[in-house]
């Protein structure tokens, strides 16, 4: 199956790139590992105008031992968490949970910020679909979101 709705692609270089990619832009949408939001575009159930790439910013490919704790990109794929030696060493849970994860090529692709995302954005998807006329919650939950999971994931 192909994709059949034209869009822009844009790789964002820095976080604050993407922010401001995203309020100069409404109908752009992020693309972190994709192989969650592939399939929706692909059935048409999502067609953004422009897509953001995310894999360029080094800032989220990070993996460092911080006096907070161990610093994990969102960009990381489940399968370094799987494989990455600090992570073994210092959140070896992290590390047996990301295993479980699908299978091998969703773990080759995914992201951990893509996993969190869904956890996110599933009841986002569900609280609109029941109260029809509301804000957009789930370009709002994207956004708060976006700036949580490095305060969380990433300090």
């Amino acid at each position: 199956m192909i994709i059949n709705h034209p869009f822009q692609f844009q790789t964002a270089q820095t976080v604050d790139q993407v922010f401001d990619i995203l309020q100069s832009q409404p109908g752009s949408a992020l693309l972190a590992g994709g192989s969650d939001f592939i399939p929706l575009l692909k059935y048409g159930l999502k067609q953004p105008t422009q897509l953001i790439g995310l894999d360029q910013i080094p800032y989220l490919n990070r993996i460092e031992q911080r006096k907070e704790g161990l610093f994990i990109g969102a960009m990381n794929r489940l399968v370094t968490l799987v494989e990455d030696p600090q992570i073994n060493l210092h959140c070896a849970i992290l590390s047996d949970a990301a295993r479980l994860v699908a299978s091998p090529q969703i773990r080759n692709m995914g992201t951990i910020g893509g996993k969190v995302l869904n956890l996110v954005l599933k009841p986002a998807v569900r609280f609109v679909t029941k109260n029809p006329g509301r804000i957009d919650v789930g370009r709002f939950i994207i956004r708060i979101w976006l700036r949580r999971l490095w305060l969380w994931v990433l300090v």
